[in-house]
């Protein structure tokens, strides 16, 4: 199991701030983009990507790719959705040239209607990608984020709590269901109340890809993201867990979204939670606080 982090690649920036988080110790590394990729030529990155990865000299095992991800809205029936469903077909069919077999992606969502009015477009649109991904030999991953979506309106995603999996699984055809996993992490769980332990033995066997990002319960009950080792999930149990489960990816640290981490903290804000998931993954480490 690799301890990796998260690298954005909008604006083909991915390679440059990549090169500045190799010195950080990650193993592994996921791509992503938001919205779209714009006009990227994917293999020329992908060319670029494994050049720096090659060329970088470390006594530790050349870090990976673990995946690349799509978060962005491929059931709008606009514009944004254009580019959403365009970027995805493009990134499965380019997963290969980054050495990966994994895209982490948002489900989409018709904005601001009931979750159910949903299903039908994600049951065709979603379900297609799936297939087309299988032909590629690669797999899809549904992100568990509501981004502020409820119920009864949302704007991007529908896979944000085990009863929504359930459903959404219960709607795609068999041969999809067959490519389509789960992109999991504690934090959007805690962050709405459900304990994030509890989902691991039932849903660990579709964790394709997990996030390292946590959450907090303050004292005034109000909740907030963290890092890894700064909330309130003990990562040793979690990956003692993953490990009972048959998960052999990467935990990818999802950053940016700590506040008492940010701005010139943020990077080193990563590589302590990177260190701490690394000592938690070799028995070094038990609880939920780093030390």
């Amino acid at each position: 199991m690799k301890i990796g982090t998260m690298v954005r690649g909008n604006g083909g920036k991915a390679p440059r701030r990549l090169k500045t988080l190799l010195s950080g110790g990650f193993e592994s590394f996921q791509l992503h983009w938001w919205a779209g990729i714009g006009d990227e030529r994917l293999a020329e990155t992908a060319d670029v990507v494994q050049t720096i990865l090659d060329e970088y000299v470390d006594h530790r095992e050349t870090p990976a790719i673990s995946s690349l991800g799509l978060y962005a809205n491929p059931l709008r029936r606009d514009a944004e959705g254009e580019e959403a469903r365009r970027s995805l077909g493009q990134l499965i069919r380019h997963a290969r040239y980054f050495g990966c077999d994994l895209v982490g992606i948002f489900t989409g969502r018709l904005p601001g209607v009931p979750w159910e009015e949903s299903l039908a477009d994600f049951r065709k649109i979603i379900g297609d990608f799936c297939l087309e991904a299988a032909d590629q030999g690669v797999r899809l991953a549904m992100e568990n984020c509501p981004m502020d979506g409820s119920d009864e309106s949302g704007d991007w995603n529908l896979a944000y709590k085990p009863s929504a999996w359930t459903r959404l699984y219960e709607v795609l055809p068999p041969a999809a269901v067959e490519n389509l996993g789960l992109e999991w992490e504690p934090a959007h769980q805690i962050l709405q109340g459900l304990n994030p332990m509890e989902q691991i033995e039932e849903w660990a066997h579709l964790f394709y890809h997990v996030h390292g990002k946590d959450g907090r319960i303050e004292h005034d009950g109000s909740r907030r993201q963290t890092l890894p080792g700064n909330g309130d999930t003990d990562w040793f149990e979690v990956i003692r867990q993953l490990g009972t489960a048959g998960y052999s990816g990467s935990i990818d640290i999802e950053g940016y979204s700590d506040e008492e981490w940010s701005g010139e903290k943020e990077i080193p804000g990563q590589i302590r939670s990177a260190t701490y998931l690394r000592k938690c993954r070799d028995g070094l480490e038990h609880g939920p606080s780093w030390s």
